[in-house]
């Protein structure tokens, strides 16, 4: 068994790529740059070598590094684990159904779902039951997750009367920490008698960060768009609003259910104005195909937002999520239309020239959406995005989404680079991550 890892700069997810449209048993073009980074070795640095036995369903084999691998602020770490075993047995690992890509999450650490590696020989390019060719790279699944358990530390930061530093902790922790200060300088205070080393003592080793509660300040984040970008999409969005909203008026429930209907509308339309090829995609695709795609990816964001403490405008920005859904939305499409190829469109062809057109295309996408829920048998659109939820509440009983601009709700450490974290092992801290773990390569 072999472990390696690299540690890279998180700012390198900032950009949208061209979609992954590989089919979940397909094969990569040999020139995919993508693909061609995650398989070079000279990229890659061995952190764990040895014969491991076999593990069982209660017992799971430990791989102790002989050195922790670290990683700062503003670094993402990957890890991608390789069995010599020749068979189906060396790994065992999970799909990544969710079609927004997001990662186990315990508060601290944040893992993503990567890609399987099917070959023997590490970085190797073909699976046991293809030849090795020049054309083509046959031994990666993609959207994988590594099941197992992660054991690691982190390296808390210290308060120091830094700007910088003093900007990084909840807005509680900040006002203790002023008030604080402002006793030590008052004659007629108590706090006055205080020597500053023993303060800071206090602040560090005596007050928890998130006594007082843990929100930051809220990111600089733009509002939502209203438009995707592409007038047959907003359209589609647009009729299922309207679908949506025949026979709300009047039920406060139904109400509250439709505001939360339109923010997911504005996140799905903010996140298709990010991709490109995402927005050729469903450009070029039939008003049916379109309207599924399109009730997919609202159907799994409603589910985010009420499952999670998510915040809209931090959920919509979200490069990886941007990319996980372009890339699986891309590739049900393809599939849907026998993977033809996509022409450029005509200068303002993809714009409504007239209102009578409009008018078309719009009941055209309303009869869309009716003709799916007859197909699937569910009397409503509400009742789609309400079943085969994780907990099955009343139809009747609405969770209001976290604040489009609040970020009361998240944790100060669901950003790795937001602390000083390191993963090097901590006498005072030593957290396990057990779940599935996933592998980013």
């Amino acid at each position: 068994m072999k472990v390696y890892y690299r540690v890279c700069d998180m700012s390198r997810d900032n950009e949208v790529c061209a979609a992954d449209t590989t089919e979940r048993y397909g094969s990569y073009r040999a020139d995919d740059g993508r693909i061609r980074r995650l398989l070079d070795a000279s990229s890659w640095t061995l952190a764990y070598d040895a014969d491991v036995g076999a593990s069982d369903f209660r017992t799971l084999v430990r791989l102790d590094f002989a050195k922790p691998i670290e990683f700062s602020p503003g670094e993402k770490l990957e890890l991608y684990v390789h069995s010599a075993e020749e068979s189906d047995q060396g790994l065992v690992y999970d799909d990544a159904p969710d079609l927004c890509g997001r990662p186990k999450d315990d508060g601290i650490l944040q893992i993503w779902p990567g890609y399987a590696h099917l070959s023997s020989v590490p970085f190797g390019t073909s699976a046991p039951w293809y030849e090795e060719n020049s054309y083509s790279i046959t031994s990666l699944r993609r959207d994988r997750r590594f099941v197992g358990k992660v054991q690691y530390g982190v390296r808390w930061k210290l308060w120091e009367p830094m700007k910088e530093t003093h900007a990084s902790f909840p807005v509680r922790y900040r006002e203790v920490v002023q008030t604080i200060l402002l006793g030590m300088k008052d004659r007629n205070c108590l706090l006055s008698a205080l020597d500053y080393d023993v303060v800071m003592y206090i602040f560090n080793k005596h007050i928890g960060w998130d006594w007082f509660g843990n929100q930051l300040d809220p990111p600089a984040l733009p509002p939502l768009e209203t438009s995707s970008g592409s007038a047959v999409v907003d359209a589609a969005l647009r009729a299922l609003t309207e679908h949506h909203a025949s026979g709300s008026k009047g039920d406060a429930v139904k109400d509250t259910y439709m505001e939360q209907i339109e923010i997911v509308t504005n996140v799905t339309a903010t996140l298709i104005s990010q991709s490109a090829d995402l927005r050729r995609r469903l450009d070029h695709a039939p008003p049916p195909i379109r309207m599924q795609a399109l009730l997919h990816i609202t159907k799994n964001i409603y589910e985010h937002c009420r499952k999670e403490n998510v915040n809209a405008l931090k959920f919509a920005r979200d490069t990886p999520t941007v990319q996980s859904i372009t890339d699986r939305v891309c590739a049900l499409i393809a599939h849907r239309q026998n993977w033809q190829s996509l022409e450029e469109p005509e200068d303002g062809a993809d714009d409504a020239e007239t209102e009578a057109a409009q008018r078309l295309l719009d009941e055209e996408h309303k009869k869309a959406v009716t003709n799916f829920l007859n197909s699937v048998a569910i009397p409503s659109l509400r009742r789609f995005f309400l079943m085969n939820r994780e907990h099955h509440d009343s139809d009747d009983e609405i969770d209001d989404f976290d604040d489009v601009e609040d970020d009361d709700d998240i944790p100060y450490d669901s950003d790795l680079d937001a602390d000083d974290f390191n993963s090097d092992y901590d006498d005072e801290v030593d957290e396990d991550f057990d779940d599935e773990v996933d592998e980013d390569c």
